[in-house]
């Protein structure tokens, strides 16, 4: 049977290639950083969870992506559907004052629609159409 224990005794005077408080330091600690640094050189660390990462942990990984993937499309969906609610309130609203207030009161109306140009610059210049966006 295979001895799993772990060597993570102190370094002994044989290890000249350490300074002395490298060799205070654990021999399992040592190979961590050891390896985490040749990691770092070559450009690549490798996870030890990756070599415990099987087929079906893969496949679950997939699955649960798609299931997340599915979520976010149907949340913008959603998203999108209220904000055509609201550009269609808005413009029925606009439409019902203009025709309200046409035969009512022409100044109100002017006045209305001024303010809602207005809005509607001060809207675009933020958003940054003008000089900068084209």
């Amino acid at each position: 049977m295979k001895n799993d224990s772990v060597d993570n005794s102190i370094g002994t005077e044989q290890d000249t290639d350490f300074t002395d408080e490298e060799a205070k330091t654990p021999k399992l600690i040592r190979q961590e950083i050891t390896r985490t640094i040749s990691g770092f050189i070559s450009g690549h660390i490798s996870n030890p969870l990756f070599e415990k990462l099987s087929s079906d942990h893969i496949s679950e990984l997939i699955k649960m992506q798609s299931t997340d993937d599915e979520h976010q499309h149907s949340l913008e969906i959603k998203k999108q559907n209220s904000i055509r609610f609201y550009v269609v309130v808005f413009v029925i609203v606009f439409i019902f004052l203009i025709v309200y207030l046409s035969a009512k009161n022409s100044d109100l109306l002017i006045e209305i629609l001024k303010t809602i140009g207005l809005l509607g610059a001060g809207f675009l210049g933020g958003y940054g159409i003008g000089k900068t966006r084209k």
